[in-house]
């Protein structure tokens, strides 16, 4: 029996990758799996809001907030890199 922990690895954290983590923690613990989120920057961009900064009615810090900052305490890894090749067959990003 293998005592290992599965690590998950979300790539992306927009809206979808980051939901999914929210989600995947609500049902499965940290000292259950591993997750690790890969995503180009450290920064969660709300573009629905985005205008709202261009005209003044938002400063910017309103709009981004970091990734670190957002799973902070439920246990997950944050990578700020690019993926450039992802083997399905070997399980490596």
């Amino acid at each position: 029996m293998n005592s290992k922990k599965p690590h998950i690895v979300i790539l992306g954290a927009g809206f979808g990758g980051l939901y999914t983590f929210l989600h995947l923690r609500k049902h499965v613990s940290a000292r259950r799996a591993d997750i690790t989120i890969i995503n180009k920057t450290n920064h969660f961009l709300f573009t629905p809001l985005l205008h709202e900064v261009a005209t003044g009615g938002l400063a910017h810090h309103q709009v981004v907030e970091s990734i670190r900052q957002i799973t902070y305490k439920k246990g997950a890894n944050v990578l700020v890199a690019e993926v450039k090749n992802i083997n399905t067959a070997h399980k490596i990003v």
